[in-house]
């Protein structure tokens, strides 16, 4: 954290404000203040890099796709389920202007959205959700061409939405193999 608020003040004494690279330490202190569970002061941290990432790159470039995602995942953290919403819709549709449809941070992104449906309580669109991520991801595993925690995750919200829905271990452990295979 402090390293971060020392760059900052470095951009900020260079007149740098609007700098990309500012967004970015603002958008890593974020991270670093929501992991010591300051959630207010990531809150806004995010919400200012967001701000700056605006500034800088424009509306349609994957670094603020990246910030509206982790803000978003903070407000589902948070419970503010209805302000997360929007914020990893938007995330989607700039990783997919980005990406495409078949993309490693196109799954995460579908992953996000299947969170917030599932803390909503639309299992069934959040499942649906799941198994999109993980079908994008499979080229990849296979591949190793993607994070090993992004596919832990993802089959772990899979699961865990199935056996909500009522799934056997049998019928959700089948369904991922099916899909991985």
């Amino acid at each position: 954290e402090p390293l971060y608020r020392r760059a900052i003040g470095m951009f900020a004494d260079r007149d740098m404000r609007g700098n990309s690279n500012v967004a970015t330490c603002l958008h890593g202190l974020a991270l670093s203040l929501q992991q010591m569970n300051r959630l207010e002061e990531a809150e806004s941290s995010f919400r200012e890099a967001l701000a700056k990432y605006e500034k800088s790159v424009g509306a349609h470039h994957a670094h603020l796709a990246a910030a509206l995602s982790g803000l978003g995942l903070l407000l589902l953290h948070s419970n503010k389920v209805q302000e997360a919403e929007p914020l990893i819709l938007r995330s989607l549709a700039i990783e997919r202007e980005v990406h495409g449809d078949d993309h490693p941070d196109i799954a995460s992104a579908i992953n996000n959205l299947g969170m917030v449906r599932a803390a909503m309580k639309r299992f069934s669109e959040a499942a649906e959700l799941f198994e999109r991520s993980l079908r994008i991801l499979s080229p990849y595993i296979k591949r190793r061409e993607c994070s090993e925690l992004q596919v832990r995750t993802t089959i772990g919200n899979y699961a865990k939405t199935l056996e909500i829905l009522g799934s056997s271990d049998a019928d959700t452990n089948a369904r991922i193999q099916a899909i991985l295979a």
